[in-house]
């Protein structure tokens, strides 16, 4: 991932991947048993597949995850000569591959425009919107425990911003 770099903050982008994998992981759990369900999760998928490009785009600087996904999914788009398993199987692979950004985020380096005056000014106004569900996170350096916290703030409802010095 040498010539990937994060366009963004980390925290920004685990909270980006997270919701999308999310998303993802709901749409799998459709029920498709007739022809309109079958027509809906044509529809969410495909959606679901184009906003993914978009995040990987607004999340990385470098074009070697997008290509990557784009080489997992670029028989997914429309049902046509698909069975509703191969599609299935292949949206269960887009999600795993975020997921595997994801784990491996703490491995991409930031950007050097991405900077703490960048990330500052967004951690002010949202807190300046009034939202008591965002929540400032101090951390040490295990990443592994970081990464399960935020997790485990964002499956209750919450928004942790990092707090950076």
């Amino acid at each position: 991932m040498s010539d990937t770099q994060l366009k963004v903050s980390r925290t920004q982008a685990e909270n980006k991947l997270y919701n999308q994998i999310e998303r993802g992981r709901e749409i799998l759990d459709l029920p498709i048993g007739t022809n309109r369900e079958l027509n809906e999760f044509v529809i969410l998928k495909d959606k679901w597949l184009d906003q993914s490009f978009d995040i990987l785009l607004y999340i990385f600087d470098g074009e070697r995850l997008v290509n990557g996904f784009s080489n997992k999914t670029s028989n997914l788009h429309g049902k046509y000569n698909l069975t509703i398993e191969e599609v299935k199987f292949g949206l269960k692979g887009a999600v795993s591959y975020l997921e595997s950004i994801s784990e491996d985020l703490d491995l991409i380096p930031e950007s050097p425009t991405t900077n703490l005056e960048k990330q500052s000014k967004n951690n002010q106004k949202i807190l300046s919107e009034g939202d008591s569900r965002t929540v400032f996170v101090v951390h040490g350096r295990n990443n592994k425990a970081r990464k399960s916290i935020f997790q485990f703030l964002r499956s209750i409802g919450l928004h942790p911003l990092e707090w950076s010095q």
